[in-house]
């Protein structure tokens, strides 16, 4: 991770969540214009400034993550917003900005940027049309309250210490500065569920899924392995889609079998196939031809196991995938370049790299043309990665659509 990953990549991207404090339901980053030129006091939960709440315990009827019933709270005002609420909510935002202003000092004094004025660019400011239909949708929800007084003392906190903290040799300093906000962030309770499905589905435009039990959510919740509805019909009919034997835990089909537990229970992980190895043990069928030994006696890799193999000029095996994949895993590197005929891609300034290289979401050509014009996958929900995230093993759409379909 890079110096400024660490500072407004890193720390940042978890302040930016404000899941507790305004809810960050797909788009509550914050979005409150401020001045960053201007070092103003943070705005207190009540709307004044220059009045910095201590720390301490959080206002009466805090609950914590712990014991909250987050899919059953609906608002009980109806459609009246309550102006409070929406006044906490909104200083939620505009002290979050803060925040990152506040951290652009030690981010340029440990070299994350070269100056302020650059960092203050890199700053994330959300469409502010977004955080306004945020909070007025929470604003109709009065257990929000709770958890924007429980927040709300140890981020005007965090930005009063960031402001005074001396990070030239160290990030420590601003590390200590903010971790009792992510400690806050951690324990004081999030949002009602409902709210989130609102604020996905009036701000965010995500269309309505009808749960059989009669909620309502947004679609982009289905099929995501976590239950919803109250009845589980958002997972529970997901193709693809392994559930676990207690009946409320869903897991990529994919990870069945793959010899580590997703299942709390750990059933995904019974009654699955293995390979016995000559010397009578026993590995998972799937850790057989993966490239590593896992046999003690090795007798799950090579040629004598049933795998494709490459040989190479000196007569040692390595798996055949392993070959012309631009890393030489032959002793005498017989597995890649012109002894093993593999393909080239030339870059548009004439450079050649290895095949293997081109759209793998890296730039290896000078000129970076071996990153261009590649495939992209679109996400069930419209969102657009490029081409290799596809069963790669790892969800990178927030629906996990990437992950569905895969051999």
């Amino acid at each position: 991770m890079t110096l400024k990953q660490l500072t407004l990549g890193g720390f940042m991207g978890v302040a930016l969540a404000l899941a507790p404090a305004c809810g960050d339901s797909g788009g509550g980053e914050s979005s409150t214009e401020t001045d960053p030129g201007t070092s103003a006091a943070p705005t207190t939960d009540s709307g004044t400034t220059g009045q910095t709440p201590t720390e301490g315990t959080a206002s009466e009827g805090t609950t914590t993550a712990e014991g909250t019933d987050s899919g059953t709270s609906e608002p009980t005002t109806g459609d009246v917003s309550d102006p409070e609420i929406l006044q906490k909510c909104n200083d939620g935002y505009t002290n979050d900005e803060m925040l990152q202003v506040a951290q652009c000092p030690c981010a340029v004094a440990l070299g994350g940027y070269p100056d302020e004025a650059e960092c203050l660019a890199d700053i994330n400011k959300p469409d502010p049309a977004l955080s306004a239909c945020t909070c007025e949708v929470y604003s109709r929800y009065p257990d929000i309250e709770a958890s924007l007084d429980c927040v709300a003392p140890a981020l005007a906190t965090a930005i009063t210490c960031v402001m005074g903290a001396m990070c030239t040799d160290s990030p420590e300093p601003l590390f200590e500065c903010l971790q009792p906000y992510f400690d806050a962030i951690e324990t004081c309770a999030e949002p009602p569920k409902a709210a989130l499905a609102e604020v996905e589905i009036t701000c965010n435009m995500a269309a309505p899924f009808m749960c059989t039990s009669g909620e309502t959510i947004p679609d982009i919740w289905k099929c995501n392995y976590t239950v919803d509805c109250m009845d589980a019909s958002d997972e529970n009919t997901c193709p693809d889609t392994f559930m676990c034997a207690d009946g409320t835990e869903y897991v990529p089909e994919g990870f069945k079998c793959d010899a580590y537990p997703d299942c709390t229970d750990g059933s995904d992980e019974v009654d699955c196939p293995t390979f016995m190895c000559m010397d009578g043990g026993t590995i998972p069928e799937q850790f057989k031809c993966n490239g590593n030994p896992d046999c003690e006696d090795a007798s799950d890799e090579g040629s004598m196991a049933g795998c494709p193999v490459f040989m190479c000029m000196s007569g040692a095996e390595i798996p055949l995938d392993y070959k012309c994949d631009g890393f030489p895993d032959c002793d005498d590197e017989s597995d890649e370049g012109d002894a093993a005929m593999c393909p080239v891609f030339m870059c548009m300034n004439g450079m050649t790299i290895p095949e293997a290289f081109k759209c793998n979401g890296f730039p290896e050509c000078d000129d970076e043309s071996d990153e261009s014009d590649c495939p992209e996958f679109m996400c069930d929900n419209g969102m657009i990665l490029p081409g290799f995230v596809e069963c790669d093993g790892f969800p990178d759409c927030e629906d996990g659509s990437d992950e569905t379909d895969c051999p």
